[in-house]
């Protein structure tokens, strides 16, 4: 789970980041997840409910470079669904430093 409130996150690990209220299409994550199809459709629930409740930011957050961070950690956690997150090619990909996002169980 990638979170930018971990402490509401009950079960598994979460990688916590900042809060970000732009919106971004994650319709390709959701289809990326190695899960049951009833499994993708309650993520898509929940985050249209929170799309509802949090309406984006008129804020161009187009520098925010943390999402690449999450999928540096996506890429050690599943590494054979790394080619289906990641669409920038790997050139144009930024160097984070090791333990910029937090993790917690």
């Amino acid at each position: 789970m990638v979170d930018d409130k971990p402490e509401f996150v009950t079960h598994g690990k979460v990688l916590s980041v900042s809060e970000y209220n732009q919106h971004i299409p994650i319709d390709d994550l959701i289809y990326s997840m190695p899960c049951s199809e009833a499994h993708r459709q309650v993520a898509r629930d929940v985050l249209k409910d929170d799309l509802e409740k949090h309406p984006p930011s008129r804020f161009d957050q187009a520098g925010d470079r943390e999402m690449f961070t999450v999928i540096e950690h996506l890429d050690r956690i599943f590494p054979r669904l790394a080619p289906a997150v990641r669409k920038d090619p790997p050139a144009r990909r930024l160097t984070i430093p090791t333990g910029a996002v937090k993790t917690e169980d």
